[in-house]
């Protein structure tokens, strides 16, 4: 019996990320931001530097596809994350990794993202290309 929901699976993607920022060997975490963490108090530069602020945005913007699509318990860190895209130091891209890092232990949990519960009532789709 077919139940109509559609999965989702992201872990190859995951894998690729871990590969980019290189944390494939790295140990998985239990929560994306440790609770002690206050990114307010990081300094920031009075002028940045733009490599670390261009690896810093794509490494959100890639959490951020995570996040919309597959991973919705990351959203409050990565939210908390953006806040600093222009700004980022260092210290900033590390506490982004951590995302990293406790994806790395749940993407075989998060394969399927449930339909919304009016879509799943629907008998068929109709796919326009």
């Amino acid at each position: 019996m077919t139940t109509g929901a559609i999965g989702c699976n992201q872990e190859a993607y995951i894998d690729r990320l871990l590969c980019k920022y290189g944390l494939d060997q790295c140990n998985a975490t239990k929560l994306p931001m440790n609770p002690g963490w206050n990114l307010a108090l990081l300094p920031l530069p009075a002028k940045p530097n733009k490599l670390c602020v261009l690896a810093y945005s794509a490494l959100i913007g890639e959490l951020l596809f995570n996040a919309i699509n597959t991973a919705p318990q990351i959203s409050h860190a990565v939210s908390c994350l953006t806040r600093y895209m222009v700004v980022s130091t260092p210290a900033h891209l590390e506490v982004a990794k951590q995302v990293l890092r406790y994806l790395r232990g749940v993407k075989g949990d998060m394969t399927h993202k449930p339909l919304h519960a009016a879509v799943r009532k629907l008998q068929r789709f109709i796919i326009y290309t």
